[in-house]
């Protein structure tokens, strides 16, 4: 999918794609070999770009219509009627597969102003717990909506909490290592 996609968006990127992604390369952990089959390397600098062009190449077969559709890396975010996106994300999960992109249903979210029962009749196959108001909703991690600084000032009173405790801790490398990789 990789290299399909881009000899048709960019050609010129193909011999480095090749070389990189053309075999199975083999990852060493320890004494366990890991055969490397399927998406870019981690660290690869230019693996955003490529899996935008398979992202492409899987979506541009898409008849149908959404108000918006937008992608950060992995994340997509369409808004549109409940059948539009119902449309939208059925052809993700129909023809994802053959491009090596899976839906993790249990990361998807809709945020709708419509009534819960409305939004899972329509996403049975999104958890109850991931359909959300659009009162309080995050984007990326970013407190979106209209109750975003009330989401907003939680954050940030318990990240003080957080960093509080931590301060409070008698050995200070521990304080540090603590705040450094968890706060």
């Amino acid at each position: 999918a990789i290299l399909r996609a881009l000899a048709r968006y960019c050609p010129a990127l193909l011999p480095y794609a090749i070389s990189v992604y053309g075999g199975q390369p083999r990852l060493f952990f320890g004494k366990h070999t890991i055969r490397s089959e399927v998406g870019t390397q981690q660290g690869d600098p230019l693996a955003p770009v490529i899996f935008a062009f398979v992202l492409l190449d899987c979506m541009s077969s898409f008849r149908g219509k959404l108000s918006f559709e937008a992608w950060y890396l992995d994340d997509g975010s369409g808004a549109g009627t409940l059948a539009e996106l119902r449309a939208w994300f059925d052809h993700l999960v129909k023809e994802g597969p053959a491009f090596g992109l899976f839906a993790n249903h249990s990361k998807c979210e809709i945020i709708s102003d419509l009534p819960l029962a409305d939004t899972t009749a329509a996403f049975p196959d999104i958890p109850a717990g991931n359909h959300r108001s659009l009162e309080n909703w995050d984007l990326l991690g970013t407190a979106m909506g209209p109750n975003a600084a009330t989401s907003v000032d939680t954050f940030v009173a318990r990240s003080i909490k957080k960093i509080e405790l931590i301060a409070s801790l008698p050995d200070p490398h521990v304080a540090f290592t603590l705040r450094r990789f968890c706060a």
